[in-house]
């Protein structure tokens, strides 16, 4: 199966690659015909390749800059290569490099981009410090979203196990997701950028870093399931159905969150 977002480890050859700002075991992967750019290739933990995919499906819906991911299809002859059945391969892209906050602080533009990485590591719940680079054609995006969504490797683990255990264990995961305070996690955020983007107060941040949340909430039921729909052809259908569950309820949470900023809850 080859298609937009599902690929075929066949058609790639692989590289041992190393970059202290991806975590885990790496391969950069070449395509074997030049059709598509090098990849970087997670494949440790079964929950990687959703994770990375799905953040990177929800910031293309919410219009902000991530590298391009796909799923992989592991082909017989190279399941050897991978410690996981579920591999996911993230645009590499070449030039990526650091910035300083003066440089982001230079354009309005460039502080748009900086909080919206903020607002989506909030709506992806990221458990992670946020990594940002400069793309060469001068974007700021963030990158290595393997510890989100509260999906971690021990609960991906469980996809080999029967139904009704896959079930629990999501259910387990939903629960926490229901029992996080998202509103908290917004407000440090917007007090975070308030500092880092020199704001004199915290509404100074709002027009940049409250967008995507209403975009977020704007996402029909029908965007949500083809943002999952190749998530049914790698994993267990439960899978698909956590992270349509997910969207759903960080859309309630977010309104929540921007009623009680209109109501000055958040000053």
């Amino acid at each position: 199966m080859t298609t937009a977002n599902i690929l075929n480890t066949e058609n790639y050859t692989y590289e041992p690659f190393s970059h202290n700002g991806f975590s885990g075991s790496l391969y950069l992967a070449t395509a074997k015909d030049g059709s598509l750019p090098k990849l970087l290739i997670k494949h440790e933990n079964p929950s990687s390749a959703c994770n990375e995919f799905m953040y990177s499906r929800l910031a293309e819906l919410l219009r902000i800059h991530t590298p391009k991911v796909h799923l992989f299809e592991v082909a017989k002859k190279d399941k050897r290569l991978f410690k996981s059945p579920y591999v996911v391969g993230i645009e590499y892209i070449e030039g990526l490099r650091k910035f300083s906050l003066d440089e982001m602080n230079s354009k309005p533009e460039w502080q748009r981009e900086y909080a919206e990485c903020y607002a989506l590591a909030v709506m992806c719940s990221q458990d992670d410090r946020i990594q940002m680079g400069m793309t060469p054609d001068g974007h700021i995006m963030s990158y290595d979203y393997t510890e989100c969504f509260y999906l971690s490797a021990s609960t991906t683990r469980l996809m080999g196990y029967d139904e009704d255990t896959r079930m629990e264990a999501l259910k387990h995961c939903l629960g926490s997701v229901k029992r996080e305070y998202h509103d908290l996690l917004a407000g440090a955020g917007a007090s975070a950028l308030q500092k880092e983007l020199c704001a004199k107060s915290v509404e100074e941040v709002y027009p940049f870093y409250l967008e995507p949340f209403k975009k977020l909430i704007a996402l029909t039921t029908e965007e949500i399931e083809a943002a999952t729909d190749p998530l049914y052809d790698i994993y267990p259908d439960e899978v698909g159905v956590y992270f349509e569950e997910y969207i759903k309820m960080l859309q309630a949470k977010m309104a929540a969150y921007l009623r009680s900023i209109e109501k000055g809850q958040w000053r």
